[in-house]
């Protein structure tokens, strides 16, 4: 599934060398420069300069709150009955969890996750793919996933290619489940209980970010003694006023 969706082409016309071009567009929208070429013989006067921009909509993560059927196939959406979903600003002041859209297929250049590297510290990166074909072990690292736990560190996850579900608990232990496709890059704060699960289609492909080296001990519920869960839940009863954000 893409991460955006190609909508139109906006061709700029400039007069007199102008610099700048303004687009006022929604929230779920991008622009990206497609080209950019100078003309000495327009037919309109004082044209010198052509632009072409490509605008695209962003495609946004959906999150919901979960059903109770846990004995069920959890790759399935688990929905509610009537479904209830949540928009991001009140899932970061519910949990904390941040999420950005990025662009997968150029992701080294995008301007998103170089400004988060930057700003974060994220030094680390490497890349996984969880499907039955290249996971070893896959039966237990899917089992190992989906068990309630926290890290000490934040957990950040960019996805190329593929889809899965993670899933939060709420201020009020409640789980809420995030839909991860290609180019959704989501933080989850250290400290929260969570968990992951692939979807019906068994497969994603994910970069992962670290701040130096990187972490990977998960701590299984209960885990409430640790500092890291102490802090969280301070900042959660705060509705994360005072937390890092880019």
């Amino acid at each position: 599934m893409p991460s955006v969706s190609f909508l139109w082409k906006y061709i700029y016309y400039t007069q007199n060398s102008c610099h700048g071009v303004c687009l006022l567009l929604p929230k779920s929208y991008r622009a990206e420069l497609h080209s950019t070429r100078w003309v000495s013989h327009f037919p309109a006067p004082r044209i010198d300069r052509i632009i072409e921009i490509n605008i695209y909509q962003s495609k946004m993560v959906k999150v919901w709150f979960m059903d109770n059927e846990q004995k069920i196939d959890q790759r399935l959406e688990h929905h509610r009955s009537p479904p209830a979903y949540l928009e991001l600003p009140e899932l970061y002041q519910k949990t904390g969890v941040e999420y950005f859209k990025i662009n997968a297929d150029d992701y080294q250049n995008d301007a998103i996750l170089r400004e988060l590297r930057a700003k974060r510290g994220y030094t680390y990166d490497d890349e996984i793919t969880c499907s039955e074909k290249c996971l070893p072990d896959y039966a237990n690292k899917l089992k190992n996933f989906f068990t309630e736990h926290l890290h000490t560190e934040e957990e950040i996850r960019l996805v190329l290619d593929g889809s899965g579900y993670f899933d939060v608990r709420d201020n009020e232990e409640q789980w809420l489940r995030i839909q991860v496709v290609k180019g959704d890059l989501i933080i989850i704060p250290a400290g929260i209980y969570h968990r992951f699960t692939l979807d019906s289609n068994n497969f994603v492909k994910v970069r992962r970010y670290f701040v130096g080296k990187p972490v990977w001990t998960p701590h299984n519920r209960p885990a409430d003694d640790l500092d890291c869960r102490k802090s969280y839940l301070k900042h959660q009863a705060e509705n994360f006023v005072q937390f890092k954000q880019a």
